[in-house]
């Protein structure tokens, strides 16, 4: 029987913290889905026992605890999704890329724009579900890439077809 390997506490801690507020390395599909759905189950939640809770400790408090969750909550859902971005070889700075569509939109609306308006809210549709793809549905570069080893481990070389009966 083999001898169970022994790690040191903060060991875990450490590799734990780097996953979640370190930008560096790569993610994958299933830990970027683990990560959000937990964070929606979480956050479902929290609204569905909120008023429950509020009768308990009132409902300031609780506001209080919401929000407090949402702004500890922020940034491992940024770093998840940045890490899923180099994944597939892209800098995190992609994932603002809808945001390049607000000047039209501010243009359109100050201006009274429709085409503007609806240029901008195209641009911003079509880029927000480009991001929403990319990270949640395409697999990530095969093997390692500028931002790490490939988080599905090595590339397995194409599995080669033999002619039958030789």
């Amino acid at each position: 029987m083999p001898a169970l390997e022994q790690t040191h506490p903060d060991s875990n801690a450490k590799e734990l913290f780097e996953l979640f507020f370190s930008f560096k390395g790569r993610v994958n599909r299933a830990h970027y889905w683990k990560v959000i759905i937990a964070l929606f189950l979480a956050d479902v939640a929290l609204e569905y026992l909120g008023p429950l809770f509020a009768r308990i400790v009132g409902p300031i408090a609780v506001e209080l605890f919401k929000a407090a969750f949402a702004l500890a909550a922020f940034f491992p859902s940024l770093v998840t999704i940045i890490k899923r971005l180099q994944d597939c070889d892209l800098s995190g700075w992609w994932m603002f890329a809808p945001v390049a569509a607000i000047p039209v939109l501010v243009v359109g609306s100050i201006l009274h724009l429709s085409s503007f308006l609806m240029l901008g809210w195209i641009a911003f549709g079509g880029l927000s579900i480009w991001l929403f793809v990319q990270v949640g549905f395409l697999r990530g570069t095969v093997g390692p890439n500028r931002f790490g080893p490939d988080p599905l481990g090595e590339a397995q070389p194409a599995m080669q077809l033999q002619p039958a009966g030789d």
